[in-house]
């Protein structure tokens, strides 16, 4: 038996997401949007990136925590989940302001 319809795989309640508004965004707008709220969160707590570094690295070298905030600011690296949540604790915002296009 060859389906050929959506609606014979799934039924007629199948919500189809053509909406672009309801899409993922891609990996490189979310990294870049990632970039953009952390360097405005942490010029709004007046923060250089040796100091969020410091923060978030406490058991390291002040220099490496910099470097590493440097390079999410410009997207050489990503933040993974539970850094991403340090940086938000340390910078007193919620993890979603990170990744939010707009406020």
């Amino acid at each position: 038996m060859v389906m050929t319809s959506t609606d014979q795989v799934y039924g007629p309640c199948c919500y189809r997401f053509t909406d672009r508004s309801l899409r993922v965004p891609s990996p490189t707008v979310i990294t870049a949007t990632f970039s953009k709220r952390l360097s405005e969160a942490r010029a709004l707590r007046g923060l250089s990136q040796r100091a969020l570094g410091a923060l978030v690295d406490k058991d390291q070298d002040k220099n490496r925590g910099a470097v590493l905030i440097n390079r999410y600011e410009r997207e050489r690296n990503q933040a993974d989940m539970t850094k991403a949540a340090e940086l938000a604790k340390a910078l007193d915002v919620p993890v979603a302001y990170l990744f939010a296009e707009d406020d």
